[in-house]
């Protein structure tokens, strides 16, 4: 009788044993090494399956499954005096750039940018706009710090890019911005855009 039950105890055990090994184990939520959140990469076709291995037949749902590029960089603008994420917007070619007048009676565009995988410390920035090949304004800024956003990317805010001024508005122009790193100057990165200024009245 008692060899009985423990042959019962015995068999029960094997059965919770391999009914326990047949659950699937996920982490939540699953990511991708090297990715921020908030910039999935459309029509990537990059999908995780439950242990995190690459699946050819089954798109990934969960929304913490994110791609980014391994380097990136996006030319935009920002609510003049604003440093937070929410206040950035990127520039499109061929957008539109306001030109406004300062607190210091200056006539200017105010740029800003983030950056995804390509500077750890202080930067120097270079940027110029020219309209009809002559150049307007330029100004170049040593040792400034990129401020993180909490979403992967560190971005750089207020870069007042002093105009002439204000009836450039109306005109096309071409913005190009140089950015790189304080102590090594490498890497560099030089970005060009045309632009549409508006604005330019009191």
């Amino acid at each position: 009788m008692l060899l009985n039950r423990l042959a019962l105890i015995r068999t029960l055990a094997v059965v919770m044993f391999l009914t326990a090994c047949d659950v699937p184990v996920v982490e939540s939520p699953v990511t991708v090494e090297g990715t921020a959140p908030g910039d999935l990469t459309e029509g990537s076709g990059d999908t995780l399956s439950e242990v995190g291995e690459a699946s050819d037949s089954e798109e990934s749902t969960d929304p913490g499954v994110v791609e980014s590029p391994d380097q990136a960089f996006v030319l935009g603008v920002n609510v003049t005096g604003k440093n937070t994420p929410e206040f950035f917007t990127e520039l499109d070619e061929g957008g539109e750039l306001f030109v406004e007048l300062g607190a210091q009676g200056l006539w200017m565009v105010v740029l800003a940018f983030k950056t995804y995988g390509y500077f750890d410390a202080k930067v120097i920035i270079r940027a110029w706009i020219e309209v009809d090949s002559i150049r307007e304004g330029e100004l170049a800024l040593a040792k400034q710090k990129l401020l993180p956003g909490g979403d992967g990317w560190d971005y750089y805010y207020n870069f007042f890019l002093v105009v002439p001024e204000p009836s450039l508005a109306g005109h096309e122009a071409v913005i190009t911005i140089q950015v790189e790193d304080d102590l090594t100057q490498e890497p560099v990165v030089l970005h060009q855009m045309n632009v549409t200024l508006t604005g330019g009245e009191l």
